[in-house]
């Protein structure tokens, strides 16, 4: 051991349960028996940790809920708890997972997985609006965690870009924050009569008047959103406050991202309005449906850089979520040189047949 790997195990043995070091911007604290390294986001109810897992040996994501969210609406911890509870019950590649839930010393946190990445919201903010390839690949990731779900019969309720999680690859999309997600066909219900949970630059015109009466329609509608500000950049309505922007989803015709930008494809333009038709029986009925449309739409003019993305993200989702940077960018050069070599043999065969 080095004296550098035997300082920093000193430190960490000094510290007490619930004590911090502060190096820096940098704070290292215990929550349970995990080793919390820094901070990555701070939210309305609490703050996201990166972490360490003791025994699995990965970099994880700690949600810990804020004891003055709680003090403040105490139903948030109900919704802090069902959000862990839900997400549990799901183990798909697109979305992302839940390890552990607890508490210690009146912290509740969740223990999630971490991924390496940005959020859609930060991209489209640093980039704007995103190549059609690129958002019509995320799109289909998402719609496959949406399936997941729906076939747990839980419906998301917060569909959104800084929900989806894009990993630094530009490979591999997640769904995140089950905090407002609904389970169907359960006695357990925490939302009131008449309140709508959820983002309103987002929200589908059922959800806007009443968040009981939603089913994945209604995560289409949202995801139609998120498209549309995929593609042109903005978001569809531009509500200054959250009830004009409540009230302009449920009265304002859907707009067409084609007049923001005329280079979207008409195809795409309306699969983009389907997903957010008024009403639900409008809009597609199931995400099977949704992607059909989709790989329609867009197969004829998929570019081969898409076409190596998407063969990289398969295989990069085939060996789990859990490889190393340098594992990711091994894997990443064989497929990239194994399908260069495929094109490169397709070529010099067509040019001896025309010889």
């Amino acid at each position: 051991m080095t004296d550098k790997e035997s300082s920093k195990n000193d430190t960490e043995r000094n510290l007490g349960r619930h004590e911090t070091l502060r190096s820096g911007e940098i704070v290292v604290r215990h929550l349970g028996k995990y080793l919390l390294t820094g901070r990555i986001g701070i939210g309305a109810t609490g703050e996201v940790w990166l972490g360490h897992h003791p025994e699995l040996q990965i970099p994880i994501a700690v949600k810990v809920l804020s004891s003055q969210a709680v003090a403040q609406k105490p139903d948030y911890l109900q919704r802090f708890l069902l959000e862990a509870q839900t997400a549990a019950k799901v183990n798909h590649p697109h979305l992302v997972r839940v390890y552990d839930a607890g508490i210690d010393n009146d912290e509740y946190f969740i223990v999630m997985e971490y991924v390496e990445g940005n959020t859609l919201q930060r991209l489209l903010r640093e980039h704007g609006a995103l190549d059609l390839d690129f958002a019509v690949d995320l799109i289909m990731q998402i719609g496959d965690a949406l399936k997941a779900a729906s076939d747990h019969h839980i419906i998301h309720r917060d569909i959104k870009p800084s929900n989806i999680i894009v990993d630094k690859a530009g490979l591999i999309a997640k769904l995140s924050d089950l905090g407002f997600a609904k389970q169907l066909h359960t006695s357990s219900n925490h939302t009131q009569i008449g309140t709508s949970l959820g983002t309103p630059t987002y929200m589908a015109p059922e959800q806007a008047q009443d968040s009981r009466n939603v089913d994945l329609r209604s995560d289409i509608y949202a995801l139609g959103a998120t498209f549309y500000h995929m593609v042109t950049g903005h978001a569809p309505y531009p509500g200054p406050s959250a009830v004009e922007l409540l009230e302009q989803h449920i009265r304002n015709p859907v707009p067409d991202p084609r007049l923001v930008d005329p280079t979207i494809p008409a195809s795409i333009a309306r699969i983009i309005m389907k997903m957010m038709a008024k009403l639900p029986e409008s809009r597609y009925q199931t995400v099977e449906e949704l992607q059909e449309d989709l790989r329609k739409a867009h197969d004829g003019s998929r570019s081969l850089a898409t076409g190596l993305k998407m063969a990289l993200r398969e295989t990069m989702a085939s060996f789990g979520s859990h490889l190393s940077p340098a594992q990711r960018v091994f894997i990443i050069s064989v497929v990239v040189v194994l399908l260069l070599g495929i094109i490169l043999a397709g070529a010099a065969l067509l040019v001896l047949l025309l010889s």
